[in-house]
């Protein structure tokens, strides 16, 4: 089309120029008439038609255009539902944008259009695309000026869906208490024209501080779905609810239930819940739900009101125990407990509990209340001479919100029966929640129970004399009143003796208080009165208190002595030991100026026996206090051991725990028990282990015991030891436990053997000799090692309990090789050299022990025998070391000038030798002249000068001293009278010590500092230290450690003046032998408020808490800003490990 259109503009203007230039006509006028043959298809302008679908329903559609020519409008009727009822045919202009809108729907129907779609039905002829072509703006479809082109056939379709329209209502309760759940009804009624959508939406504003929990689908609801439950509180929720797929006919209800949680109130309110729709329930709605929403045409709100209080309290009451009896246990606790369900505090809570007839509390027994702010009352009545109670009030209670609190009190009753106390209806109230509007029971019986005698106790010599204490409960409390003792019994008799009495039953505890005359408040914590009755009534004119016990079988009854000191009313007659009288001091009657005493001694018994009190009554009450108290000789259990040496003999080591003695037990014939002596254990009831070392050449086969009682066993472990259980350990116990060790077969090849062993003397031994000798104890446990005298290790072996060692044969080695036997020196200990059988080897001296040349060397870390291997091991080496002596402590101390300071030292001698004392170094600062020093002896450890004690120094005057021997001595510092105050002297004290028989020339030297500041003396100082690594708790002036152990030491300083110290400075030194480890401070006064610190592992000064790196020696100080007030005191610590 488009090309013949061309063809015929082209020729018509050809024919139109061929006239304007006025060529030959007739060539024209042909020319055209053959042109005008040929086809010519004709352009149409653009066309826009109108179709409506009404899916649900009939109507008028009215409909605006514009770019139309033709006519604005159009109404189009629709009379089926579904079906596409088309207009007519507009014309547009091409090139001009063109708009269809539906702006008149008949009423009923939305405005808005559910889809709008216009497409071009030409498009293969018009050029246009596609699909829609129109822009789509509510219900307003604009078709824009490109797609308005020639032949475009445009079909425009309004599809419309009538809304259901919806009636919104919500219900819940009228009131509810605060926190608790409810449930809102929340209904959709679909009151026409046409079933509601799917898919409904509803807004519900909770109530501020309400929450919602859940949301449950109700009739013709399927599924609800409120977002994430439990809400915030008070929360805005958007409901989105699913129907069946028919929706919500046309006069149906869709409902739902939301539970939601009231909000916390002090007092009544109203909550209101709001909602709110669209009508047609579709989508969020344009208002939301509160007070300003306002129903219309688009909007459905509704909202309901809830009134919201505090509950009443809640109380529920109980006795335990329920029964009771007037002998005992005769008091029931009642407890009151009160709840408050509310989620605030109900205050100014009061409550009132009536007694029964009969029931009573005395007024010891303190009424009490759990209930903030609250205090109880009881209110008195009176029986005869006792002062009882009519009941108990609670005032001015605090109820915690959700919580609970109680009002308990004891009860009691002489007379049996069955008794009710009750809390009568709306008697709990409070300021801000209503009063409880039920009663509240409980019930507790007094029945006069079938009793049964105390048994009787036992009694050791390490039983305490408390258990004889009048209603006894432990050392350091007694029982309450009303109950039953455990072991006294009373009976009324005669006054011809204890077996007067027909009847014993148990005492009960009386009362201590009446309200005419008064007992003696009970003086003792662990004891109080007992007697026939709880209210301590009248039985008769001699009651008998008595109390059975049984005494131990290994204590001798003629060395037991039970003490009383006794309370009576009226008074204590005798006392009996089983039937024996025995005399007492003092009256024994009812005030602590007549209290009594006894030592009751004669009349015991082994086995089962019986004390027994007399006394008199002869007014209206009768009651007794004792406490008592023991002394008794009683044995401790014994451990024999038995040693069996099968195969050979030897001698055998033994040691133990719970202080079992070591010893050491040689058997002379193989197959022959030889029993050690018995050794006492320490505590009973403790386990126990007995361990006999491992012995060269025996292997222990088997190890028991016999003598064991019952629950005792005794356990062989791996290591050759028997473990006592707890129940094995008990008074007059005698244990006979037998080891019996086999022989083992010696080996043919071996590389050395001997013994390791403590060169100290013991037992008739030389001291310091090298050599084996006396009874002088093998070192267990040491390592023994064969090398090639270069470092290289060849065989090893432990010593066993005495000590020996055998080192395995080595392997390959050529004759003619270098060999050294090595033991590594201990740091706990001091090499005194070694020996082969009876001769000691001279340090670097070769000597010829057949087949074999020895020569003894050593250097700071082992011993060791060099020899060259022939074939044949040397046998007999023995190493030999003592214990290390020790020398405590630095001092630290303080001095005016011209005055002389002490400072305590203790030397504790490791083996026998002589130690002299003398002052290595003294060095003042700032230096000045006139300090001076001496060394006197202490003998009484005191840690000071004592009068006539003997000068050490100078000159120094060497002290013998034997193993362990301790020596105190008093370094005596002279201050110079010109020494300026702050100024100190730093004296070294040596204790410089030889060893008495040395093979070869041996001593030792040990120092310790001590530090004296010249001070007015308004701050003093006092040093102590414990061992750490020993678990020692308590500081001391002194202590004992070995090397790689741990001292802590403590400076305590304190202000003696009367005014505040400034520039606290605290200096010392590490000990001699010893290693920086820790310095921190320990308490310190508020009014010095900041410390720092100089110490080895920083020669810079660092806050005192912070943590340094170990090591290092010398110096440390603690800086302290602030002042020290009067009298205010504090201290420094530093750790040291001894080298």
């Amino acid at each position: 089309m488009s090309t013949l259109i061309f063809l015929f503009s082209t020729l018509l203007h050809r024919l139109t120029t061929a006239i304007y230039s006025g060529r030959n006509l007739r060539w024209a006028a042909a020319w055209l008439s053959a042109a005008m043959v040929v086809p010519v298809w004709a352009q149409s302008a653009p066309t826009v038609r109108i179709t409506t679908i009404a899916t649900n329903g009939v109507g008028n559609f009215g409909y605006g255009l514009t770019g139309i020519t033709g006519g604005a409008a159009e109404n189009i009727h629709v009379a089926s539902a579904g079906v596409p009822v088309p207009g007519v045919t507009h014309t547009g202009t091409t090139g001009v944008a063109a708009s269809v809108d539906q702006s008149n729907p008949q009423p009923g129907w939305p405005l808005q259009p559910v889809s709008v779609s216009c497409v071009d039905t030409n498009a293969t002829s018009s050029g246009n695309a596609a699909g829609n072509l129109a822009t789509v703006s509510g219900h307003i479809a604009t078709l824009p000026a490109n797609v308005m082109v020639q032949n475009a056939r445009i079909q425009c379709t309004f599809i419309n869906t009538m809304p259901a329209y919806t009636a919104l209502t919500s219900s819940g309760p009228v009131s509810a208490n605060a926190a608790d759940t409810v449930a809102y009804a929340i209904n959709l009624v679909n009151i026409g024209p046409v079933p509601t959508t799917m898919a409904l939406t509803i807004q519900d504003q909770l109530p501020p501080g309400a929450v919602a929990t859940g949301a449950s689908p109700g009739a013709g609801i399927q599924s609800v779905d409120c977002g994430t439950l439990p809400s915030a509180p008070g929360a805005l929720l958007t409901c989105r609810l699913a129907t069946s797929p028919t929706g919500i006919a046309l006069g149906a209800t869709g409902s739902f239930s939301l539970s939601v949680t009231m909000p916390y109130v002090n007092t009544v309110v109203p909550v209101v819940n709001h909602l709110s729709a669209s009508t047609d329930a579709v989508g969020v709605p344009a208002v939301a739900p509160g007070p300003a929403c306002v129903q219309d045409a688009k909007t459905n709100c509704s909202s309901t009101t809830v009134i919201v209080g505090l509950a009443p309290l809640q109380a529920a009451m109980r006795f335990s125990p329920e029964v009771i009896g007037p002998y005992g246990p005769v008091f029931t606790t009642m407890t009151v407990t009160v709840t408050n369900p509310n989620p605030v505090d109900v205050v100014w809570t009061a409550l009132g509990v009536p007694y029964p007839v009969d029931v009573f509390n005395s007024d010891e027994l303190t009424s009490k209340t759990t209930c903030p702010a609250g205090w109880v009352k009881p209110y008195q009545t009176y029986d005869g001479m006792i002062a009882h109670s009519g009941g108990v009030e609670l005032h001015d209670a605090t109820i915690p919100a959700h919580g609970s609190c109680q009002m308990i009190t004891d009860l009691t009753s002489v007379r049996p029966g069955q008794y009710t106390t009750t809390i009568a209806a709306n008697t709990l109230a409070s300021y801000n929640a209503p009063a409880t509007p039920t009663a509240t029971s409980a019930q507790f019986e007094v029945r006069e129970f079938p009793y049964v005698l105390p048994a009787a106790q036992p009694v050791s010599c390490r039983t305490s004399g408390f258990v004889f204490n009048t209603a006894y409960a432990s050392d350091s409390s007694f029982k309450p009143l009303y109950a039953q003792d455990d072991h006294w019994m009373v009976g009324v008799g005669t006054a011809a003796g204890p077996s007067s009495v027909a009847v014993w039953k148990p005492a009960v505890v009386a009362f201590p208080k009446l309200a005419v005359g008064t007992w003696a408040v009970s003086p003792f914590s662990n004891a109080n009165w007992i007697s026939a009755l709880s209210n301590a009534a009248h039985v008769g004119e001699f009651v008998y208190y008595r109390y059975d016990f049984t005494l131990a079988g290994n204590i001798d009854p003629a060395t037991f002595v039970l003490g009383l000191n006794f309370l009576a009313d009226d008074r204590v007659v005798s006392i009996y030991a089983n039937e024996v009288v025995n005399s007492f001091q003092g009256s024994g009657y009812f005030s602590i100026a007549t209290q009594g005493v006894a030592n009751v001694s004669q009349g015991w018994k082994p086995g089962a026996n019986s004390l027994f009190v007399k006394t008199s009554d002869n007014y209206n009450l009768t009651a007794l206090m004792v406490q008592g108290r023991i002394n008794a000789v009683c044995a401790s259990s014994t451990v024999t051991i038995k040693t069996v040496s099968e195969g050979g003999t030897g001698a055998f080591s033994y040691s133990g725990s719970n202080g079992f003695t070591s010893q050491d037990i040689t058997t002379t014939a193989a197959g022959v028990a030889v029993t050690g002596a018995p050794t006492r254990l320490g505590a009973l009831n403790v386990a126990t282990k007995i361990t006999q070392a491992a012995k060269q050449g025996f292997k222990l086969r088997s190890a028991s015991c016999s003598g064991l009682p019952g629950g005792g066993t005794a356990t062989q472990t791996p290591d050759g030891s028997l473990q006592l259980n707890a129940a094995a350990v008990v008074e007059g116990g005698n244990i006979v436990c037998t080891f019996i060790n086999a022989a083992e077969a010696p080996s043919s090849a071996s590389g050395g053997s001997g013994r390791v062993f403590s060169d100290n003397g013991m037992e008739s031994g030389i001291a310091n000799d090298a050599v084996a000798n006396g009874g002088e104890r093998g070192l267990p446990g040491v390592e023994v090692s064969l090398t090639d005298c270069a470092g290289k290790s060849l065989a090893k072996a432990t010593t066993d309990g005495d000590g020996a060692y055998r080192l395995p044969a080595p392997a390959e080695i050529a004759t003619g090789a270098a060999l050294c036997v090595e033991v590594a020196r201990s740091p706990a200990r001091t090499s005194t050299g070694a020996s082969i059988g009876g001769t000691a080897l001279q340090p670097g001296v070769a000597f010829a022990a057949a087949p074999n040349t020895l020569t003894l060397a050593s250097d700071t870390r082992t011993d060791r025998i060099a020899f060259t291997w022939t074939g044949t091991p040397p046998e007999g080496l023995n190493f030999a070391s003592v214990p290390l002596s020790t020398f405590l402590q630095p001092g630290l101390r303080n001095g005016l000038p011209g005055s002389h300071v002490g400072h305590g030292h203790i030397f504790t001698a490791g083996t026998l030798g002589q130690v002299s004392f003398s002052v290595a170094d003294s060095v003042s600062s700032p230096a000045s002249a006139g300090w001076s020093e001496q060394i006197f002896a202490d003998p009484g450890c005191t840690g000071s000068l004592q009068g006539g004690a003997a000068r050490l120094f100078p000159p120094a005057v060497p002290q013998p001293v034997t193993p362990g021997q301790v020596v105190c001595v008093v370094m005596l510092q002279s201050v110079p009278q010109q020494a300026p105050l702050g100024s100190h002297n730093r004296a070294t004290v040596d204790a410089a010590f030889s060893f008495t028989n040395a093979a070869s020339s041996l001593s030792a030297r040990y120092s310790v500092d001590d530090l004296t500041t010249v001070s007015s003396d308004a701050l003093g100082l006092l040093k102590e230290v414990r061992n750490v690594s020993q678990g020692v708790a308590a500081f001391g002036l002194s202590n004992q450690a070995k090397p790689g152990q741990t001292l802590e030491y403590r400076i305590t300083y304190t202000n003696k003046a009367a005014e505040p110290l400034r520039g606290l400075v605290i200096n010392d030194n590490t000990p001699a032998y010893t290693s920086f480890v820790g310095a921190s401070v320990g308490s310190t006064p508020a009014s010095l408020t900041g410390c720092h610190k100089i110490t080895p592992a920083d020669a810079s000064a660092v806050d005192c808490t912070q943590d340094q790196k170990p090591g290092g020696k010398g110096g440390l100080s603690w800086t302290f800003d602030g002042e020290l007030s009067p009298g205010a005191s504090g201290a420094v610590l530093f750790q040291v490990i001894l080298d």
